[in-house]
């Protein structure tokens, strides 16, 4: 059965319009992905279910977001994770300072770099603020 009065346990929707839900062993082989999404989705491996739902912020119609929602197993697991995933946005922030590069808001980089990320108990969850150029940079292949 496939109604919503069928389901033993309904699935916990996000609110946005627009969201993926994958199990973890989506993640345990990132090279198929986009290289410069590697490190940020390889923690994701050890989770029991990811979402990523895409949407405006708040009721701001014209500012948008890519939010992560994310089970493990264990609070130490999503512990780890989110300190990962912090260390992993913040060694992108200091490579691009290092080579005294500005993270662009058109590009994966501008996006990266805006990572927020917090854990409670078995959940972890991200923000990722996007901006219109990288929308349209997105829809015109030129993301890459």
């Amino acid at each position: 059965m496939i109604g919503p009065s069928q389901w033993k346990n309904p699935p916990q929707l996000p609110p946005e319009p627009v969201w993926i839900s994958a199990p973890s062993f989506v993640f345990s082989n990132v090279e198929n992905l986009p290289t410069g999404t590697h490190s940020f989705l390889s923690p994701l491996a050890q989770a029991e279910q990811v979402t990523f739902a895409a949407g405006a912020i708040g009721s701001d119609a014209r500012r948008l977001q890519i939010r992560l929602e994310v089970s493990c197993p264990t609070p130490e697991v999503a512990a780890a994770m989110a300190t990962q995933l912090t260390r992993t946005t913040t060694l992108l922030k200091n490579m691009l300072d290092r080579d005294h590069m500005k993270p662009n808001p058109n590009d994966l980089s501008g996006v990266l770099v805006a990572g927020n990320f917090q854990q409670r108990d078995k959940r972890v969850t991200g923000t990722w603020p996007i901006e219109r150029g990288f929308v349209e940079a997105l829809a015109a292949g030129q993301v890459q």
